[in-house]
């Protein structure tokens, strides 16, 4: 599950928001949302957090602990989303972009090849993954 700097990231970002827009709405100074939105960084105070959810329409609970649904509907539905609010982080953000760049054949094998890593519980097989590209 992600952390809470990275689900303050997606709220701002899922609102469309920049980080000086958020800030202007929660009448704090940008770098505060800079550091809300940093590893490690300071964490919101709760009429802080009571704010964010206001001004970005998440959930209270998705926005504190993870869980849950991202909006009170349940219902949150992401055509004509620009990519960078769907990721996490970069790294996501250049896999969905490379992901959409290939053909239908080779996305579900992608697919497979990401399950079975999966499956491994995130230990480095790479010989396996190396015969199975190649």
């Amino acid at each position: 599950m992600a952390i809470l700097s990275d689900r303050v990231r997606r709220a701002r970002r899922l609102a469309g928001l920049s980080q000086s827009q958020l800030a202007a709405q929660l009448s704090v100074a940008r770098s505060a949302v800079t550091h809300w939105e940093r590893l490690g960084g300071s964490t919101p105070t709760t009429h802080n957090l009571c704010g964010i959810v206001e001004v970005t329409g998440v959930t209270f609970e998705w926005l504190t602990a993870g869980r849950g649904p991202i909006t009170a509907t349940g219902a949150w539905e992401p055509s004509g989303v620009p990519a960078s609010a769907l990721a996490m982080d970069d790294a996501e953000l250049a896999l969905l972009g490379a992901f959409r760049t290939l053909r239908p054949a080779a996305r579900g094998t992608l697919l497979s090849l990401l399950r079975e890593l999966g499956h491994q519980g995130g230990r480095s097989r790479r010989s396996s993954v190396t015969r199975s590209v190649t």
